[in-house]
């Protein structure tokens, strides 16, 4: 103990201090932990693609006065893909004050990886047309264009802007879309139209088509245009609407995502065949009964019908041990790794082969 005239000791002086501190230090560690939380939270909503929960994905359903069904988007939805959608204009009908006329050409485009790659549905397109593009994100922000990438085979034009950790869409899941399922359509200025699905309409030649190209085609009902970004209820891509308002089925998109990324180009690998879909009864190889063949009738091959290859005559049934369908059959074939087996139908047996795709020039 020390003596009442002198001053308390100096360990005694750093305790109480550091007390008398430990509030403020505690209270400055819950606002940067706080922040950091933020920042982070703030980081992932932007970077990431749409992960809003189904159960909070509400969309209502009313009615016009034609009694058609009216499809609402949830605005969370709205918001959410509204980031992800760039917008394609030609500079040179620019005014000054860096506006444009309402009735300019203008197309929607859907950012699909944060690397700075998307995708659009551009009408006539013209190699060079790009040249006299400006291409700018939801804000107004526009970014330098590096390269395009058009694909006849699609009807899709890719595009490569500058940037890194951009905002990007995710793909819908086919297996869950068709007739009846809401979609939802673009529209630069008036936001999302919601419609449902009709029948898929039968757009190929009666007789002889290639197997590997999509022949039934979903009809998209007015105002549809050319050039729309087409969505389902998560947000997720669909497709786009063609030049005969006919929809581009957005896993076209989806099976050249590893080759643009990869290597700037599409690449499409397909089996040759031509024919039509079929359906009947052929008699057994014993010729005692008769069983039901449905698939697609092989009219033109560059093999023979052989123990190994694919030829004129032969039904395919099965495709990587999937029935064959006519809606399908497209998407099965350039989906299916670079050899995969097949089932054909021949003189009344099933065979098994295991096919080699050919590179389409």
């Amino acid at each position: 103990m020390s003596a009442p005239h002198l001053p308390p000791k100096l360990d005694d002086l750093i305790p109480r201090s550091a007390l008398q501190s430990l509030p403020w230090m505690l209270f400055l560690i819950g606002v940067s932990a706080l922040t950091s939380i933020a920042i982070t939270l703030a980081t992932i909503v932007w970077l990431a693609p749409n992960v809003i929960p189904q159960e909070f994905i509400t969309n209502s359903r009313e009615r016009n006065l034609r009694g058609n069904a009216v499809l609402q988007l949830n605005p969370a939805v709205a918001n959410d893909v509204r980031r992800r959608l760039w917008v394609i204009r030609d500079r040179r009908q620019k005014l000054n004050g860096g506006f444009y006329p309402v009735e300019s050409a203008e197309y929607q485009a859907m950012m699909f990886s944060s690397d700075g790659w998307m995708v659009a549905a551009v009408p006539e397109y013209r190699i060079g047309a790009e040249r006299g593009w400006e291409i700018a994100d939801y804000q107004g922000q526009a970014r330098a264009l590096e390269r395009v990438v058009h694909d006849p085979v699609g009807g899709l034009t890719y595009i490569k802007v500058a940037g890194e950790g951009l905002p990007f869409a995710v793909f819908s899941s086919w297996e869950e879309i068709g007739p009846g399922s809401g979609i939802w359509l673009s529209h630069p200025r008036e936001g999302w139209r919601g419609v449902e699905l009709d029948q898929p309409v039968f757009s190929g030649a009666a007789q002889r088509y290639r197997a590997a190209e999509p022949q039934w085609q979903y009809r998209l009902p007015p105002p549809a245009k050319p050039g729309q970004i087409v969505i389902d209820k998560a947000g997720a891509l669909v497709g786009f609407v063609d030049d005969k308002s006919a929809l581009i089925e957005g896993w076209m998109v989806e099976n050249q995502y590893v080759s643009i990324l990869g290597t700037g180009k599409t690449r499409y690998t397909t089996a040759p065949w031509l024919g039509t879909m079929v359906d009947g009864f052929v008699s057994d190889s014993d010729g005692v009964g008769a069983r039901r063949v449905s698939g697609f009738y092989v009219s033109g091959s560059p093999t023979r019908a052989t123990s190994s290859t694919v030829g004129i005559g032969d039904v395919v049934i099965r495709i990587q041990n999937k029935p064959v369908d006519s809606v399908t059959l497209a998407r099965q074939i350039l989906f299916a790794p670079e050899r995969f087996p097949v089932t054909v139908s021949r003189e009344g047996e099933e065979v098994d082969i295991m096919v080699e795709k050919e590179k389409v020039q």
